[in-house]
C-alpha cells in the first residue's frame, strides 16, 4: 500500500525514527512528504493558503500556526494521491508506535485494501481516539467500526475518492475535524482495537500545539456543542469508544 508520511523538513530525527520503525514492513510502499510548517508561513501567505476566519467561526479560538501546517500538510498528501495512480493510500505523521506485531500489521492491511477499495468516498482510521456504532468482524480479533466521531489524524487510510471530496484551494478546519469531513460525504470506518498510536512519551517535542485563544461562542452554538459532548459521554459510558 501506498503509504506517505509526513515530516517537516526541520525535524530528521522523526524522519530516521520512522524509518528505523517501518523498514520491515512488506505491506507498505513509503514515500517522505514534506510537511507545511505553519510556523515558517508569512501572514500574507497564510491569508493566501487558509481561511482563518472561517476556521474561528467553525471552532471560536484564533487559528495556531500548527493547526493550519497540519491542514495543509494533510491536503497536500490528499494531492498526492489525485496525481497518482494509486487509488489508495496510508497517510502517517511521524511519531507513531505500533501497537501490534509487524506480522499482524501487515496481514490487516491486505484485508484493508479489499475494504478501501471501492467507488464510495471512505477513510478508515488506524489510530484510536473514536466514538463508534456498528461492528462488523475483519481479521482474527479485530472488528471494523462505523465511526460517529474522532479525534487525531497520525494514522489512516482513505481512497482516491475521499482525497478528491477533501481538496479544497482554501481550506478553513482543522485537519482532524472528522464531523466535517463525514458530511462532505465521507464514509468514516475505523479498525478496532486500534492498530496505531502516538509517541507520547516526551521524546518529541509537539510541532503543533501553543496554547489556545478562545473566542466568545452564542448560546445556540454552546448548546449545539453539549448537545454533541452528550451523545459522546453515552457512548462512551455504553462501551462505543476506541481509547488512544
Amino acid at each position: 500500500m501506498k503509504t506517505y508520511i509526513i515530516n517537516l523538513q526541520r525535524s530528521p530525527e522523526r524522519k530516521e525514527y520512522m524509518q528505523n520503525l517501518l523498514h520491515e514492513m512488506t505491506s507498505l510502499d513509503i514515500e517522505f512528504i514534506e510537511g507545511v510548517d505553519g510556523h515558517q508561513i508569512s501572514d500574507a501567505d497564510k491569508d493566501k493558503m487558509f481561511d482563518t476566519a472561517k476556521f474561528e467561526k467553525r471552532y471560536y479560538h484564533k487559528c495556531r500556526a500548527g493547526e493550519i501546517g497540519c491542514t495543509l500538510s494533510h491536503q497536500k498528501c490528499y494531492q498526492k494521491i489525485i496525481c497518482s495512480d494509486n487509488p489508495y493510500a496510508l497517510i502517517l505523521e511521524d511519531d507513531i508506535i505500533l501497537y501490534q506485531e509487524k506480522y499482524i500489521f501487515d496481514e490487516i492491511i491486505k484485508r484493508l485494501k479489499k475494504e478501501i477499495d471501492t467507488p464510495v468516498p471512505k477513510i478508515i482510521l488506524l489510530s484510536g481516539w473514536y466514538w463508534f456504532l456498528k461492528t462488523r468482524p475483519l481479521y482474527n480479533k479485530f472488528k471494523i467500526t462505523n465511526v460517529y466521531d474522532a479525534l487525531l489524524t497520525h494514522a489512516y487510510i482513505i481512497n482516491r475518492e475521499a482525497a478528491q471530496l477533501l481538496i479544497e484551494r482554501k481550506p478553513f478546519i482543522k485537519a482532524d475535524d472528522w464531523r466535517y469531513i463525514k458530511e462532505k460525504g465521507v464514509i468514516l470506518q475505523a479498525v478496532r482495537p486500534h492498530l496505531i498510536s502516538q509517541k507520547w512519551d516526551d521524546s518529541f517535542t509537539t510541532l503543533v500545539n501553543s496554547p489556545k485563544t478562545n473566542i466568545s461562542m452564542p448560546w445556540h452554538k454552546r448548546l449545539k456543542k453539549c448537545q454533541h459532548s452528550i451523545s459522546l459521554k453515552l457512548l462512551r459510558i455504553t462501551g462505543h469508544f476506541e481509547k488512544a
